[in-house]
C-alpha cells in the first residue's frame, strides 16, 4: 500500500472518531447546560420573531450569539478537524499538497460521506436517549452529518480552486451545436400550447368565490394585479399564440419576450388565492430560453437571416443552466428533509404515515402493492431518496453520471407515482426533455454533418444573455437556502413534515334531503378534483379550533368554494353543515373516528 493511501485511511478514521466523539458529547453538554441555565432557557429555544418582540433594538446580535453558543460544537468541529489533520500530516507531508491530489480528493469525499452516514445511523438507532432529547438529538445527528460534509466540500473546493474552477468553466464553455437548444425550444413551447389551452384554463382558471392571499415579496403585486376568469382565459389564449409563433420561429425574440410576461401572469395568478402551486419551473425555463439563441436553426427567422452554423458555448450554456435548476429542486428537497426533520423523515413511522396520508387524500385509493406492509423497505427507500436528491446536481457535471441523475429522477418519480400518486408528470417530468441529447442523436443518425467550425469566444457575464440565467439561478438558490415559497422564485416542495398517524379534515353534510345521498368523494373522483392540493388547509382549520376554540368561517367558506369550483354538482347545494373530523390514517382503522364536532353551517 502506498504512503498516500495510508495517510488517507488514517485521516478518514480520525475524522470518523471525531464525528463519533462530538455526537457523544452533545447530550452531556445539553443536559448540563439545561441544568445550569434553566431560567434563561428561552434564549436558546425561542424564535427570531420572539426575540424581536423581547429586544426590539438588539434582537439580531442576541439571537446570533445564543445560537452560536447552542451550536458551538457544530461550528468548532470543522476547525478542530482541520487543525488536527494538519498536525498529523506535519511530519509525513504537506496537508495542502496532499488534499490537492485529485485522486485523494475524490476518495476523501466518498469515504467521509459513507463514514459519517454510517456513524450517524448507528447513533440514531442504538444511542440510549431520554425522551426530552429525542427530537433535538436526532436533529443534531443529521445536522452534524450535513455540516461535516458541507465543510469538506468547501475545504477541498478551496484547496483545489484552480482545478474546480477549470472544470466548471469547461462545463459551461464547451462548444456545442445549436440543434439541442432549438429542438428544446420547439418541444417546450409546443407543450406550452397544451398547458395554455387545456391545463391552466380548465384546471386553475376558475377564481369564483376566492379571495386573494399573500406571498413573500409579492403581496404588493398581488393587490395590483387584476384577476378574473375572462381575463385569465384571454392571457391563456395569448400565451398559446405566442408559443405557436416561437415554435415556428417567426419573430422569435419578440414573442419570447412577450411570452415572458404572459407566462408569469398565467402560472403565478392561481397562486394569489392562498394555495401555492409549485410550477415555477415553467417560468424559469421560458425566461432562460428567452435570453438564448434558440432560434438560430429550425426557425423561419433562420431562413430569412441564415446563420453560419458553428459550435458555440452559448448553445449549451442555457440548457445547462436549466439542468442546474433541476439540481436545485432536488438538492434543497433532500437538504431540508435532513435539516428540519432529521433521519426521522425516512427512518421513523412518519414514512409509513406519509404513504397512508397520500392514499387517504386520493379518496382512499390503495394500490395493489401494499408497500406499507414492508416498513424496512420503506425506510431504506426513504434514505436513498434523500441521498439521491442531495447528489443529483453534482452528477450533472459529468457526462456519464448525468444519466444517473436523469434516469434516477424519472424512476423515482414514477415509482412514487405508482405507490403514492405523486408523480409530477405534467410539470416536472415533462420538462426532462431538456436532457435529450439531440446534437448527438442527429449526428449519429447522419441527419446533420459531423464536421463544424468551432467558435472559441468565451462567455461573458456582462452580456444580458448570460447574466439573466445566472441571476435566475442565484435567486432560486437564495430562496432555497432560506426555504422561501413564492413567485417567480421559490424553493420547490421539500416534503419535510413528520406526519402523525392521524389526520384532521372537514366533513360536509348536505341538508337538502334530495341531495343527502350524494357521495362527495365519488363526485370529486368523476371530475378529477385534486382534494390533496387543498386538504392541509382543512387540517389547519380543525387544529386552530381545537387549540384556540376559534372557528375560521371565512377559511371554511373558501374551502367549500374550492370544492364547488372543482365539482360542478356542488354549485346547486343550498346549505351545508360542516364538521371537524379526525381519523387514524392506517386503512384498517379509519372507521374508528377519533374526533368529530359540528363547526358551522354555510349557505353557498
Amino acid at each position: 500500500m502506498r504512503i498516500s493511501d495510508n495517510k488517507i485511511i488514517r485521516n478518514v478514521v480520525f475524522i470518523a472518531c471525531l464525528h463519533v466523539l462530538i455526537i457523544l458529547l452533545h447530550p452531556f453538554i445539553h443536559v448540563t447546560a439545561e441544568f445550569y441555565i434553566e431560567h434563561v432557557q428561552f434564549l436558546f429555544s425561542d424564535s427570531l420573531k420572539q426575540f424581536k418582540f423581547y429586544y426590539p433594538r438588539y434582537y439580531l446580535p442576541i439571537f446570533i450569539t445564543t445560537r452560536a453558543i447552542k451550536y458551538s460544537s457544530i461550528i468548532l468541529l470543522p476547525l478542530l478537524v482541520y487543525f488536527t489533520l494538519k498536525t498529523i500530516n506535519r511530519k509525513s507531508g504537506n496537508l495542502t499538497k496532499h488534499f490537492r491530489n485529485i485522486k485523494n480528493w475524490k476518495v476523501y469525499i466518498a469515504v467521509i460521506a459513507i463514514s459519517t452516514l454510517a456513524s450517524s445511523l448507528i447513533f440514531y438507532y442504538y444511542f440510549p436517549q431520554k425522551h426530552t432529547l429525542d427530537i433535538e438529538f436526532n436533529l443534531f445527528i443529521s445536522r452534524v452529518f450535513i455540516g461535516l460534509n458541507v465543510f469538506y466540500w468547501i475545504l477541498l473546493f478551496l484547496l483545489n480552486l484552480k482545478y474546480c474552477l477549470g472544470k466548471i468553466r469547461d462545463f459551461f464553455s464547451e462548444p456545442v451545436l445549436p440543434y439541442s437548444l432549438a429542438l428544446t425550444r420547439i418541444l417546450f413551447f409546443g407543450y406550452s400550447i397544451f398547458l395554455y389551452l387545456i391545463i391552466y384554463p380548465l384546471g386553475k382558471g376558475d377564481f369564483t368565490g376566492l379571495t386573494k392571499g399573500t406571498l413573500p415579496f409579492l403581496t404588493w403585486l398581488i393587490k395590483l394585479t387584476p384577476v378574473s376568469n375572462e381575463l385569465y382565459l384571454a392571457f391563456c389564449v395569448a400565451g398559446a399564440i405566442a408559443s405557436l409563433m416561437i415554435v415556428v420561429g417567426y419573430k422569435t425574440r419578440l414573442f419570447l419576450i412577450i411570452n415572458s410576461f404572459i407566462v408569469f401572469y398565467v402560472v403565478a395568478t392561481p397562486n394569489f388565492f392562498g394555495k401555492l402551486w409549485h410550477e415555477q419551473l415553467v417560468i424559469w425555463i421560458a425566461w432562460i430560453l428567452a435570453s438564448s439563441p434558440c432560434f438560430d436553426v429550425f426557425s423561419i427567422d433562420s431562413k430569412i437571416n441564415p446563420q453560419h452554423t458553428k459550435k458555440k458555448a452559448a448553445y449549451g450554456f442555457h440548457l445547462k443552466m436549466i439542468w442546474l435548476h433541476f439540481g436545485l429542486i432536488y438538492f434543497f428537497a433532500g437538504f431540508h428533509k435532513l435539516w428540519v426533520s432529521g433521519f426521522d423523515w425516512a427512518l421513523s413511522q412518519s414514512m409509513i404515515n406519509q404513504i397512508h396520508l397520500e392514499w387517504f387524500e386520493n379518496y382512499n385509493k390503495i394500490p395493489p402493492l401494499r408497500i406499507d406492509l414492508y416498513p424496512s423497505l420503506l425506510h431504506v427507500s426513504g434514505l436513498i431518496v434523500i441521498l439521491f436528491e442531495l447528489s443529483f446536481i453534482f452528477f450533472l457535471f459529468n457526462r456519464k453520471t448525468k444519466w444517473l441523475s436523469v434516469i434516477g429522477g424519472l424512476a423515482m418519480h414514477n415509482i412514487i407515482g405508482l405507490l403514492m400518486y405523486i408523480s409530477f408528470s405534467f410539470l416536472l417530468q415533462a420538462f426532462y426533455l431538456v436532457f435529450i441529447p439531440w446534437n448527438s442523436l442527429l449526428t449519429k443518425l447522419n441527419l446533420i454533418k459531423n464536421k463544424w467550425k468551432i467558435e472559441n469566444s468565451s462567455l461573458s457575464i456582462k452580456k444580458l444573455s448570460i447574466l439573466i440565467p445566472v441571476i435566475i439561478f442565484l435567486m432560486n438558490f437564495c430562496y432555497g437556502v432560506f426555504r422561501i415559497n413564492s413567485y417567480p422564485f421559490s424553493v420547490y416542495p421539500t416534503y419535510t413534515d413528520i406526519v402523525p398517524n392521524s389526520f384532521q379534515y372537514l366533513e360536509f353534510r348536505f341538508l337538502d334531503k334530495k341531495l343527502q345521498n350524494i357521495d362527495l368523494w365519488e363526485e370529486a373522483k368523476k371530475t378529477n378534483f385534486r382534494w390533496e392540493s387543498f386538504s392541509r388547509f382543512e387540517t389547519v382549520i380543525v387544529k386552530d379550533y381545537r387549540e384556540k376554540v376559534i372557528i375560521d368561517t371565512l377559511a371554511i367558506k373558501q374551502q367549500w368554494n374550492r370544492w364547488a369550483n372543482g365539482v360542478p354538482l356542488l354549485r346547486n347545494i343550498d346549505s351545508v353543515e360542516v364538521y371537524g373530523v379526525e381519523i387514524l390514517l392506517a386503512p384498517e382503522y379509519q372507521r374508528d373516528t377519533l374526533y368529530k364536532e359540528y363547526f358551522t353551517t354555510i349557505y353557498p
